[in-house]
């Protein structure tokens, strides 16, 4: 149980590390339904580029978002991680949804 705990701490941590992990998983958290390329979600998150690869990467190794093999590649926001669900409650709770 103990080694849960920290596996889970672990993993919040690292998804939210950052200003960019943030704006990416409320930009797909608020249209859980739709696919974004990576072109969409920087429009609407204002990152670079660069940024945005690595966070995604993050990201898609927590389970936290998905990616659909499209060209080009589609991502969407993972609705079925019970992380995510809490998330997005928080989120909304806040107002930042």
């Amino acid at each position: 149980m103990l080694e849960d705990k920290k596996a889970l701490r672990e993993a919040i941590e690292s998804g939210l590390g950052t200003r960019g992990r943030l704006r990416i998983l409320r930009v797909l958290a608020e249209k859980p339904n739709q696919l974004f390329t990576k072109y969409g979600i920087e429009k609407e998150t204002g990152l670079r580029s660069s940024e945005l690869k690595s966070d995604l990467s993050v990201l898609l190794k927590l389970g936290w978002i998905k990616e659909h093999a499209y060209t080009p590649m589609k991502y969407q926001i993972n609705t079925s991680s019970d992380a995510v669900r809490a998330l997005m409650e928080l989120f909304r709770r806040l107002g930042y949804l």
